[in-house]
C-alpha cells in the first residue's frame, strides 16, 4: 500500500483544478492512502474534494514574508518556521511513497525538502539549496510562468498528468474516460442542500430558474464593468420571470454587489420593479460551503476567471466565462465541454503581468447585451441539470449545442457562429469560444465567430499541438497492445513508423531536414487507422472513451482550427512577404543543428568519463561548448514567443540536473538536448501541415 502526498498551498480554484490527479492517483493506485494539504483559507472546500484520504491544513501567515526577508535562502529561522507550522512530527515520521508538489512558489519547494519520501514530483530544492522540476509537465508550467503568452496547456491537463512519466505507470491505459475535475457530495444529504438554499431564498423545486453572477476576481484587471454587470441583470430578469439572479462574490465583493441592486432598482420602475425582487445579492454572505451549494442550483453561471468558475465546472453547471486583463484563458479556462468563453478581440489582451494598463479597453469591447444573447440561447437549449445529490456521479452534459463528441465540435462551432454572425459577434469586438476535448484528450477552446486567423494564433495553435504530441508520445505510445488481441498488429506497426521517423529524423539533422511519417504511403496507412480506430492511442491519433474509438489526429485537428475562421489574409500577407516565418523555419533548422551538436558534445563528454575521467582541461573544453551552444540556441529563439517557450524547458532541465559526477551530467545532458530536438521536429512537422492546408485554401 502506497503512502503519497500533496502539497497544494494555492488558490480554491487551483485546489478544484487539482481533483483530476486525485482520480488519476487511485486509479494508478487503488490501495494508496491520499494525504492533502492545504492552505487554512481555502480548507472549507476540502469536504467536497473526492479521492482524498485525510487532509490537514497550514496556516501561511507570516512565512512567506519571514522567507522574502531572508532572500529564499534556507536559514535557521526558515527551517524551524516551516518544521513548526507545516512539517509536523507526525508527517514527518511517515515514509511517503510519492510527495507531489502543485504550489508555484519557492516557499513550498522547502516542504519536499523536508519530507521523508522516496520520489519528489514537482519542483523541490535541492542540498546545495537550487531549485529544481523533476517532472516534465511541471517542467512545462515553470517554462509558461515565464512567458505567458505562449502558455498553451491547461493546468488540469499539467496536474493530471504529472504521475504519467513513472516507470510503473507507463504501460497502464487510464481506462475511466478522460481527465476530469468534480467536486463530491457525498457527506451532504439532499435535505441539508434544500435547506441551505432556502436561507437564501433559493427554491428551484419552486420552479426558479437559477443563474449566479460571479463578479469578484482576485485582480481587478480581471473583473467585468459593474454597470454591464446591472444591464445584464435587468435583461434576464425582463426576459424570462422565472429567472432568479443571484450575486455571488467575497466579502470584499460587497460593495459591488450593493452598487448592482443599487443601479437595477434605479432603472426599473412600475411592473419592472417586481423584477428587482428577484435579484439576490449573497456577495459576502455565503461560507465557501454556502457557495458551493448555490452554484450546484444554477442553470447557469456567468463568472469571471475564479475559484468559483471551477466549482461551477467541478458541478456540471453551464458557464459562461468573461475574460479581460492579464488572464490566459488556454491555460486557466473551464475543464469541461461546451462551456462558452468570451474574450475581447484585441491584440493585446491578454495583458503582460508586468504591465499595468492605463486604458482596459477589453473591458468596453464585451457588452452586456452580447452576454445575454449567448445566455439566452444556452438557457433555451440546455438540457435538465441532474438532482445535486447524485451529482458526484452524473455524466457530463451535452451542452447547449447539443455537442456529443470531438468530431462534432467543427459543426458546433459553425452553428455558434451562425446564429451571431447577424448580431455582428464576426467584428464586434469579442471573440467567444467553446471548449472541447481535442483528439489527444485535452481540453481545448475553438473560436466560434468565424473571423479571421492571425499569425499569432496560428502560431500558438501549432506550439499548444506540438507540446500534446511531444508528451502524448513521451507517455502513451504504446498503450493498448495488452488491451485487445485484434489491435497488436496495428500498434506494432506504428513502432516500426516511429523507429522509422527516427531513423530518418536522426539521419538528415545535419542539414537542417527530417523525415516525420511525412511520404503518402504512411500517411494514407496511418489515415486508415485513424478512420477504423483500431487503438485508443497511435502515432497521429487520440483518445475517446467511447470504446476507443479514436476520434481523429493531427490531420484532424489542423482542419478542425482552420474551419472555425474566414479570413486567412494576415497569414497569407506575412508568408508571401517571405520574412516572419521564413526567418522562424531557418531558426528552427538553426536550432536542430545545435541540439545535434549539443548531443554530440554529450556523448563525447560520457566517453571521456568512461574512459579519462582525471582530463580536467578535456572536461572544461566539452562542457564551454556546450555553455556555447545554450546561448546560441537562446538567442535564435529569443525572438519568438514560442521558440523561446520550448527554449526555457530545455533551461528548467539543465538546471534541474541533480547529478553529482561528470558521467550522470553528460548522460542528463544528451537526455536534455534529445528532447529539445524531438520538440523542434514535432513543432516544425505541424508547422508544415497547416500552412499546406492553408496553401490549398489559397489556391
Amino acid at each position: 500500500m502506497k503512502r503519497i502526498i500533496i502539497l497544494n498551498l494555492t488558490r480554491m480554484g487551483d485546489i478544484i483544478q487539482s481533483t483530476a490527479l486525485f482520480k488519476k492517483i487511485k486509479f494508478f493506485y487503488p490501495e494508496s492512502i491520499v494525504t492533502l494539504i492545504v492552505s487554512t483559507e481555502f480548507y472549507e472546500i476540502t469536504p467536497f474534494l473526492p479521492y482524498i484520504d485525510d487532509i490537514r491544513q497550514v496556516n501561511l501567515k507570516g512565512l512567506t514574508e519571514m522567507l522574502k526577508s531572508a532572500n529564499f535562502e534556507f536559514n535557521s529561522a526558515v527551517y524551524e518556521a516551516v518544521n513548526s507550522n507545516i512539517v509536523s512530527d507526525e508527517i514527518k515520521n511517515i515514509k511517503y511513497d510519492v510527495a507531489i508538489n502543485l504550489s508555484h512558489d519557492e516557499f513550498s519547494v522547502y516542504f519536499l525538502y523536508m519530507l521523508n519520501s522516496k520520489r519528489n514530483i514537482g519542483i523541490s530544492i535541492t542540498r546545495e539549496g537550487n531549485i529544481v522540476s523533476n517532472d516534465k509537465m511541471i517542467a512545462y508550467l515553470f517554462s509558461a510562468v515565464r512567458n505567458r503568452k505562449a502558455s498553451v496547456l491547461n493546468l488540469v491537463d499539467i496536474y493530471a498528468r504529472c504521475l504519467d512519466w513513472l516507470p510503473e505507470n507507463r504501460n497502464k491505459c487510464y481506462t475511466t474516460g478522460r481527465n476530469e475535475i468534480a467536486l463530491s457530495f457525498k457527506n451532504k444529504t439532499d435535505a441539508e442542500f434544500k435547506n441551505n438554499l432556502k436561507e437564501y431564498g433559493i427554491q428551484p423545486d419552486a420552479g426558479d430558474i437559477i443563474v449566479s453572477f460571479a463578479i469578484g476576481a482576485s485582480m481587478k484587471s480581471k473583473k467585468w464593468h459593474m454597470d454591464y454587470f446591472a444591464a445584464l441583470a435587468s435583461m434576464l430578469l425582463n426576459y424570462n420571470a422565472k429567472i432568479k439572479i443571484v450575486l455571488l462574490g467575497a466579502p470584499y465583493d460587497i460593495e459591488n454587489g450593493l452598487y448592482i441592486e443599487k443601479k437595477i432598482a434605479e432603472t426599473e420602475t412600475g411592473e419592472e420593479c417586481i423584477s428587482a425582487r428577484r435579484l439576490i445579492n449573497l456577495t459576502g454572505k455565503t461560507s465557501i460551503a454556502g457557495l458551493v451549494y448555490t452554484v450546484g442550483a444554477s442553470k447557469l453561471l456567468i463568472t469571471h476567471d475564479t475559484g468559483t468558475m471551477h466549482i461551477g465546472v467541478g458541478l456540471h453547471i453551464d458557464l459562461i466565462v468573461i475574460y479581460t486583463g492579464h488572464v490566459g484563458f488556454m491555460e486557466t479556462g473551464p475543464y469541461a465541454e461546451n462551456m462558452t468563453l468570451v474574450t475581447p478581440d484585441i491584440s493585446c489582451f491578454p495583458c503582460d503581468f508586468h504591465i499595468k494598463c492605463r486604458n482596459p479597453v477589453c473591458k468596453n469591447l464585451i457588452k452586456p447585451e452580447y452576454i445575454f444573447d449567448i445566455a439566452k440561447t444556452k438557457l433555451e437549449k440546455s438540457l435538465d441539470i441532474p438532482n445535486l445529490s447524485d451529482v458526484s456521479d452524473a455524466s457530463w452534459t451535452s451542452g447547449f449545442l447539443g455537442v456529443h463528441s470531438v468530431s462534432d465540435v467543427s459543426g458546433a462551432a459553425a452553428d455558434f457562429s451562425d446564429t451571431f454572425l447577424n448580431l455582428k459577434y464576426k467584428n464586434s469586438g469579442i471573440i467567444p469560444y467553446i471548449s472541447r476535448f481535442d483528439a489527444n484528450g485535452f481540453i481545448d477552446f475553438l473560436p466560434a465567430a468565424g473571423g479571421r486567423l492571425t499569425l499569432a494564433a496560428l502560431k500558438l495553435r501549432i506550439l499548444k499541438l506540438s507540446l500534446e504530441y511531444f508528451y502524448v508520445q513521451d507517455f502513451k505510445l504504446n498503450l493498448v497492445k495488452k488491451n485487445r488481441d485484434g489491435d497488436r498488429r496495428d500498434d506494432n506497426n506504428n513502432d516500426a513508423d516511429k523507429e522509422s521517423e527516427d531513423k530518418n529524423s536522426s539521419s538528415n539533422n545535419n542539414s537542417g531536414e527530417f523525415n516525420f511519417n511525412n511520404n503518402d504511403s504512411n500517411k494514407n496507412r496511418n489515415s486508415n487507422k485513424k478512420r477504423n480506430g483500431s487503438s485508443c492511442y497511435n502515432y497521429y491519433g487520440g483518445y475517446d472513451k467511447n470504446n476507443g474509438k479514436n476520434s481523429g489526429g493531427i490531420y484532424h485537428e489542423v482542419d478542425i482550427f482552420i474551419d472555425c475562421f474566414s479570413e486567412f489574409t494576415d497569414v497569407y500577407d506575412v508568408y508571401d512577404a517571405e520574412s516572419g516565418t521564413v526567418q522562424e523555419l531557418s531558426a528552427i533548422d538553426d536550432m536542430l543543428c545545435l541540439c545535434e551538436e549539443g548531443m554530440n558534445k554529450a556523448k563525447k563528454l560520457v566517453y571521456i568519463a568512461l574512459n579519462d575521467p582525471l582530463n580536467l582541461d578535456k572536461i572544461d573544453k566539452v562542457m564551454t561548448d556546450m555553455k556555447s551552444i545554450d546561448y546560441n540556441l537562446q538567442q535564435l529563439s529569443s525572438p519568438y514567443d514560442e521558440l523561446c517557450l520550448i527554449n526555457y524547458i530545455h533551461i528548467i532541465n539543465l538546471n534541474s540536473t541533480v547529478s553529482y559526477d561528470i558521467f550522470g551530467m553528460a548522460v542528463d545532458s544528451l537526455k536534455n538536448y534529445s528532447g529539445y530536438k524531438h520538440r523542434l521536429i514535432i513543432f516544425k512537422k505541424i508547422w508544415s501541415l497547416f500552412f499546406d492546408r492553408l496553401l490549398i485554401n489559397k489556391i
